[in-house]
C-alpha cells in the first residue's frame, strides 16, 4: 500500500512539473483562391484535410506557391494546376517579367505554368501554357508575405494577364485572381 502512495506521488509530481502555463495557439487561417482561369470562375477555401492553395516551398531568395483548382463533375474534367515561383520575394512588389516555362526551370527565376485539362474522363485535353520570352503578360502583385523568416510562408496578393500554349502561341488564356497562400508543410 505505501508503495502504490509512493509512486502515485511521483507521477503526481512528474504530471505537475511538465505542465505549461501558457499554450499560444495559432489561429487557422486558410488559402483562398477567388478569380477566373479562362471562362471559368474559381473561388476555393482550404479545409484543415484538403490543401489546394499553397506555398511548395520558399526561403529569402526565391518562393513557389501552387493552386489546384478542380471544377469536375460527372463524367466530364475541368481541372487547373497554376504554380508561380518568384526570386527575390518582397511584399509590396509587382512581378511583370517572367522566363517561359520549359519544365526545369530554376528555383532563382520567375516563371509561371498553368497546366489545364478538360473535356471527358478517358478522353481529356491537356494543354501547358506559360508566358512568352521577353513580353509582359502577366503580372503578380505581392500585397504580403506572412511569417517571411519561417521556412514556408504564407503570400498574398494578385494576379492578372494572358499565359500561352506552349505548343501553339495563338492559343492563350487569361488568369485574373487574388490568393492567400497556405504553407505546405
Amino acid at each position: 500500500m505505501k508503495k502504490n502512495i509512493i509512486v502515485a506521488g511521483f507521477i503526481m509530481i512528474g504530471l505537475l512539473s511538465c505542465s505549461k502555463d501558457h499554450v499560444e495557439v495559432k489561429p487557422y487561417i486558410p488559402g483562398t483562391f477567388r478569380g477566373e482561369i479562362g471562362r471559368h470562375g474559381f473561388y476555393l477555401e482550404n479545409d484543415k484535410s484538403r490543401k489546394v492553395i499553397k506555398t511548395l516551398d520558399g526561403d529569402a531568395q526565391s518562393i513557389k506557391f501552387e493552386f489546384e483548382l478542380d471544377n469536375s463533375f460527372d463524367q466530364f474534367i475541368i481541372y487547373n494546376q497554376l504554380i508561380v515561383n518568384l526570386k527575390d520575394m518582397k511584399a509590396e512588389t509587382t512581378y511583370k517579367r517572367f522566363l517561359p516555362y520549359v519544365g526545369d526551370n530554376g528555383v532563382n527565376e520567375n516563371w509561371i505554368t498553368l497546366i489545364t485539362k478538360d473535356g471527358n474522363i478517358g478522353n481529356e485535353n491537356a494543354k501547358i501554357y506559360s508566358t512568352l520570352q521577353d513580353r509582359e503578360t502577366f503580372n503578380v502583385q505581392i500585397e504580403k508575405i506572412s511569417e517571411l523568416q519561417s521556412k514556408v510562408p504564407s503570400v498574398q496578393g494578385s494576379m492578372k494577364g494572358y499565359l500561352f500554349n506552349v505548343k501553339n502561341h495563338k492559343d492563350s488564356i487569361l488568369v485574373q485572381a487574388s490568393f492567400l497562400t497556405e504553407p505546405f508543410q
